[in-house]
């Protein structure tokens, strides 16, 4: 679903996300955390009826609409933001912390910390809020926001992220290897198009890993890529 032409058209909304550096500052020190994730956070945001028409799309099956938020809408990440602001007004910064979808929540002893997700869980199910069971953490002494680890101790670098940025940086200065093909393994080709150019890479996946063989792209008009 391209929705470019249609964000083009929408009256921008500037409702401003949290400062990821403040709310890093209030987070950190802490003895006990609650981490909860909503579950396909956009589509949890209903769309009113008069507007429901203008995320039509086509498929073979016919054309549909969403009745829910979905993703790739300019206002989506403001319009989420304002709602979860909204239901948790009274909490946010005293006991809560929202980022789009991530709530944490805290507490300086562990029944102060108990006493504050319950009142966080007890809004969700007042407000239908449904939450991503599996990547909720409960009464935990650390945990990773937004590419941070935070605990009592402080702040500190997710290490994953250190390791992810030591194995590109290994990419970027070491020269690709030529190898040949497997002729035992299949070959996979993945195809894309943009608005000027359309392209192509054929290779084969060993393991988890794709090695490309192949690369090949044209610049072509809108009417091509269509």
């Amino acid at each position: 679903m391209d929705y470019r032409e249609l964000n083009k058209a929408t009256r921008k909304d500037h409702f401003p996300l949290p400062f990821i550096d403040q709310m890093l500052d209030r987070l950190v020190g802490k003895p006990f955390y609650c981490f909860l994730d909503g579950y396909s956070g956009y589509n949890q945001n209903a769309i009113t009826l008069d507007d429901q028409s203008k995320t039509t799309f086509t498929c073979r099956y016919g054309t549909f609409a969403f009745r829910r938020m979905p993703f790739g809408l300019c206002n989506a990440p403001a319009t989420f933001q304002r709602c979860m602001t909204t239901i948790f007004s009274d909490l946010n910064e005293d006991c809560l912390e929202i980022f789009m979808d991530d709530f944490s929540t805290f507490g300086e002893d562990f029944n102060i910390c108990l006493s504050n997700l319950e009142k966080v869980l007890i809004r969700c199910k007042e407000t239908n809020l449904v939450l991503n069971w599996e990547k909720c953490h409960f009464m935990v002494d650390e945990g990773i926001v937004l590419g941070h680890k935070i605990s009592s101790r402080g702040m500190e670098a997710d290490k994953a992220k250190i390791d992810a940025f030591e194995i590109l940086k290994n990419k970027l200065v070491k020269a690709p290897i030529v190898a040949p093909p497997d002729w035992t393994l299949p070959f996979e080709l993945m195809c894309d198009a943009s608005d000027y150019a359309v392209g192509t890479v054929l290779g084969q996946r060993k393991g988890n890993i794709f090695h490309p063989i192949y690369y090949a792209s044209k610049i072509v008009n809108d009417a091509q890529v269509n």
